[in-house]
């Protein structure tokens, strides 16, 4: 069955930005740039290319700091040159990974004198995603949590502004955390200032280091999943004559999937009933 292809054992992964090395570029580059790095056979890319650097020249990134008792990656801006505007930060994985954990930090209000000058930033993050191009449809208490709604607006759709200052101490109160059960291999992390006035003081979120437990099977290597490959080991013995179903070639058509109808609920070939046990697939 389709399930049982899916599923994997827990690797615990985990991406600790100022950890791993990186090529192409590094993740705290203050331009345009995109870095690679492999961590457990998954290769991740972070991306900084969809931001409006133009409208944003003093935008900066810093990799393995800590902010509000947070280990992460911080983006730092000038808040009237973000207002109208964005920085927009891409992670994206080439493989989907599943229970996906992290922490966006610090989104905040501020309404005070910064140099003698009204200092006003209404931070607005969005967070989007996806897996083959396709947005989820994120689900308060089930993919994430906003501790302290009195500090964080969750305002749907995967967008979130602030409603007062959170102070750069311990604390979870400016935060949205992220628990994704279903498999993606995207997250992009858009950030913008909605205040009422220009400001001329900094603003600065934090994405948290990344958690993860499984991914997709992939047996061989191909770059199509267990439960989507007919040949899941690459031996050109469909995967459907591997089992303990006793089927010959004459019951599998040319693509290596069993003749027949298919049952709707489950997805298994009616010829082999609640599914056949693996005997010698990854063997």
């Amino acid at each position: 069955p389709d399930v049982a292809e899916y599923l994997c054992p827990p690797i615990d992964s985990q991406l600790v930005w100022g950890v791993p090395t990186w090529t192409g570029g590094n993740p705290d580059d203050d331009f345009s740039s995109t870095a690679t790095t492999t961590i457990d056979g998954i290769q991740i890319v972070a991306d900084n290319t969809l931001t409006d650097f133009a409208a944003n020249p003093s935008a900066y990134f810093t990799e393995g700091t800590t902010f509000n008792g947070t280990h992460g990656l911080l983006i730092n801006a000038r808040s009237e040159q973000l207002l109208g505007t964005f920085i927009r930060y891409r992670i994206h994985f080439d493989q989907p990974v599943a229970g996906l954990a992290f922490s966006v930090v610090d989104i905040d209000l501020l309404d005070g004198i910064f140099n003698g000058k009204p200092d006003i930033y209404i931070d607005q993050v969005k967070v989007i995603a996806s897996r083959g191009g396709i947005p989820l449809f994120l689900v308060n208490g089930t993919d994430y949590n906003v501790p302290d709604p009195t500090s964080v607006d969750d305002l749907g759709g995967g967008i979130f502004k602030g409603l007062k200052n959170v102070a750069n101490i311990n604390t979870r109160n400016g935060d949205v955390q992220f628990s994704i059960a279903e498999p993606i291999d995207e997250i992009i992390v858009e950030f913008t200032n909605v205040g009422p006035t220009n400001s001329i003081g900094p603003t600065a979120i934090h994405i948290s280091d990344f958690n993860w437990n499984c991914t997709y099977n992939d047996t061989d290597g191909d770059n199509i999943p267990d439960h989507l490959d007919t040949d899941s080991d690459n031996d050109t013995c469909p995967d459907a004559l591997e089992g303990d179903g006793g089927f010959t070639l004459l019951q599998i058509d040319a693509n290596g999937r069993l003749i027949g109808p298919v049952i709707s609920t489950t997805g298994i070939p009616t010829a082999a009933g609640t599914g056949q046990a693996d005997v010698s697939g990854r063997d």
